[in-house]
């Protein structure tokens, strides 16, 4: 994960969730353990290959292709739909999307 905006905390808050739901809900710590890694791998692995292709930094990239010079007002460069786009898809993948956060059972 990138070391910007409070991804790696705020994964790190689910991951002692998940990780305690897991440690109530099986007696064996293996198990325990094979449960959070089944429950968090998928969603972690989904962030990272994001993050390999800039994850939400996204944005900051597709301006400065179409702006290599700069711009005077942001609008010009890049759509509040697009930089919308963005923004989820990454905050979706990460599990902290509105729907994801209050379907989470914590």
């Amino acid at each position: 994960m990138q070391p910007i905006g409070g991804q790696a905390g705020s994964q790190a808050i689910i991951d002692a969730r998940v990780l305690t739901e897991a440690l109530i809900s099986h007696r064996d710590v293996v198990r325990a353990l094979q449960s959070y890694d089944a429950e968090r791998r998928p969603t972690l692995d989904d962030i990272t290959l994001r993050n390999r292709q800039l994850g939400p930094e996204a944005a900051l990239q597709v301006v400065e292709e179409r702006a290599p010079r700069g711009f005077g007002d942001i609008r010009d460069v890049i759509s509040s739909g697009e930089l919308e786009r963005i923004a989820s898809s990454y905050s979706k993948a990460a599990g902290l999307d509105v729907a994801s956060v209050n379907a989470t059972r914590f």
